[in-house]
């Protein structure tokens, strides 16, 4: 009996825990990701009202979720790294969205912002965050994300290899939404307020909750197996 439960067991917990994930590489034409064992979104939507209407996960599924930048940015800015030590392929960690003020761009507010719909309003989301720009000025870049509840965090780009930063257990709201907005951060030293965004990994992992409704049906169906066995 222990071998047939934990057969049940092996087969039911991926699908209840495993976590769904997305990446997404803010580039270019000329840098998208490609040939890699995971599939990867290519984004060069800098300007507001730029989409994707059905981002795919790193198996090539459709996940239903759209992409939307509602706040534009300036552009893309080609120079990051692009060591083999870095996490990512570096067609994705060598270029960025990026934006700044008006002293660089008009109109410019330093701020981009991305909008996530579709979301799974009983799943939580974990945002993994990574830009790269070679340079030795502190260009420290917020990212605040906000559904149902929000979070931030900060990480400067300037001559970046393998830093990320890892926004968790982010909940959509009721309309399945979650907004990340980019802008400097508190010890940006830069004039222009330069901010970057070069890839963004998203994984969705289900609430809680329904891991304990799973467990709950995989206690059941052992519990069959323990009653037959005694019968």
């Amino acid at each position: 009996m222990k071998i047939k439960l934990s057969i049940i067991a092996s087969l039911a917990m991926p699908s209840l825990v495993m976590a769904q994930t997305i990446l997404i590489n803010y580039t270019n034409s000329s840098n998208t990701v490609t040939g890699q064992p995971e599939t990867w979104n290519n984004y060069t939507g800098t300007p507001q009202g730029s989409s994707i209407a059905n981002l795919v996960d790193i198996n090539g599924s459709l996940t239903g979720i759209s992409m939307e930048t509602t706040n534009a940015f300036a552009g893309v800015n080609s120079s990051g790294t692009t060591s083999a030590s870095a996490p990512y392929p570096s067609t994705a960690t060598g270029t960025s969205f990026y934006d700044a003020n008006d002293q660089w761009t008009n109109p410019g507010d330093a701020m981009g912002v991305l909008e996530f719909s579709g979301l799974d309003v009983n799943k939580t989301y974990s945002f993994t965050l990574y830009a790269s720009r070679i340079t030795s000025e502190d260009r420290s870049t917020l990212y605040t994300l906000q559904g149902a509840n929000s979070g931030s965090d900060t990480l400067n780009p300037s001559d970046n290899v393998t830093n990320t930063v890892l926004i968790s257990d982010i909940a959509p709201t009721a309309g399945g939404i979650i907004t990340l907005t980019v802008t400097p951060g508190a010890t940006n030293a830069n004039s222009n307020d330069f901010i970057y965004l070069g890839v963004a990994e998203i994984s969705a992992i289900p609430e809680p909750s329904t891991i304990a409704l799973g467990m709950a049906g995989i206690a059941f169906v052992g519990s069959i197996y323990w009653r037959r066995r005694k019968a």
